[in-house]
């Protein structure tokens, strides 16, 4: 079971589609329950580099 959801509850969306909060697009999003351990692990990791204007963390 995937358990590495990088949630962090802000949930809004800049005009790219990505969330402010967690980097992700809806259907990384969505999809996220139905993604392998290794997507999971693939999808954490580029996210770590992943640029989204607004990011609420910058």
């Amino acid at each position: 079971m995937n358990i590495d959801n990088p949630c962090m509850g802000i949930c809004e969306y800049n005009k790219d589609n990505l969330c402010i909060g967690c980097k992700r697009n809806m259907n990384e999003i969505f999809d996220w329950y139905d993604y392998t351990d290794e997507e999971v692990a693939a999808i954490n990791e580029e996210l770590k580099t992943r640029k989204v204007e607004g990011y609420f963390f910058d």
